[in-house]
């Protein structure tokens, strides 16, 4: 008695994107609003596991999980690796010298403390500064501008 062979192939593809239905399966953020969905929206484009993007911060899984759903904000000194990850900054853009103070902290990936160490500042100062209620003396607002550009 004759037998057929056996033969197995296996294909592997890649889609280029997510269609309707699978973005409505994966809680796809169309137009996000935290920077937990800013980086859902540009994981799932990119096709990464949790795990696979995680690594790319150096954190676990739980903690991208975190802030996916808006559980907890990543740490200050995260935000520079997830500007160069989403390729635009998720903030909107600084309209007055407080906001762009805070900006400039989030940009360099800086504490409060640590900014107002580099400026040899009190960390009082800087909360200050950028809630508004006070503006920086000439020296200060110099080095500010430097470290903008």
């Amino acid at each position: 008695m004759a037998t057929l062979p056996i033969f197995i192939a296996h294909v592997q593809a890649v889609r280029c994107c997510l269609g309707p239905h699978e973005r409505r399966m994966r809680g796809y953020p169309e137009s996000p609003q935290t920077i937990g969905q800013h980086l859902k929206k540009r994981r799932l484009d990119l096709r990464l596991t949790q795990s696979q993007a995680a690594r790319i911060f150096g954190i676990t899984y739980n903690t991208l999980s975190h802030w996916e759903i808006g559980q907890t904000e990543p740490e200050v000194c995260m935000l520079p690796a997830i500007t160069q990850f989403l390729g635009y900054s998720p903030y909107p853009a600084p309209t007055n010298f407080s906001e762009k103070i805070a900006a400039l902290r989030m940009r360099l990936g800086l504490g409060k403390q640590r900014l107002a160490d580099l400026l040899e500042a009190d960390v009082k100062s800087v909360r200050n500064w950028e809630s508004g209620r006070t503006k920086p003396l000439a020296r200060w607002k110099k080095k500010l501008e430097d470290m903008m550009l």
